[in-house]
């Protein structure tokens, strides 16, 4: 924490002697901190993109498990996609009310169709633009 003090108060002269401040509201402080991702190979960290820190600038290295399991929950837990994993879902979803009802529902799928046919000239545009990209 102290070194990143020291360069917050050597870009900022206006900052010297705020450093306890900064010490105290760390999660403030943290906010104009650069965050970027790498790869721990042979000893070394590769940075995903380039930076333009000063050489000798220190960094702290944090270590994030892989996940086992590449499917999860919104809440992480593992997504299960037994049958009876499925089945359950397929309960719950059957047992909720519907968004919308009546005139709603009716205004909605008006406005659906609309959009779609407004954007159906598009396709093909986009289907070249997608070719072209081979």
């Amino acid at each position: 924490m102290e070194t990143l003090i020291a360069r917050s108060e050597q870009r900022n002269p206006r900052a010297r002697g705020h450093s306890e401040i900064a010490a105290r509201n760390s999660q403030v402080y943290r906010a104009h901190v650069n965050r970027v991702t790498g790869t721990f190979r042979n000893g070394k960290v590769t940075l995903d993109q380039p930076v333009d820190w000063p050489e000798g600038t220190q960094v702290v290295c944090e270590y994030v498990a892989q996940p086992e399991c590449l499917d999860v929950c919104s809440d992480g837990s593992p997504w299960e996609d037994t049958p009876e994993a499925i089945q359950r879902w397929v309960h719950w979803f059957d047992s909720l009310e519907p968004v919308f009802t009546g005139q709603e529902l009716e205004h909605f799928e008006s406005e659906l169709r609309s959009a779609r046919d407004e954007q159906k000239p598009l396709l093909p545009k986009w289907q070249e633009r997608i070719d072209n990209l081979r």
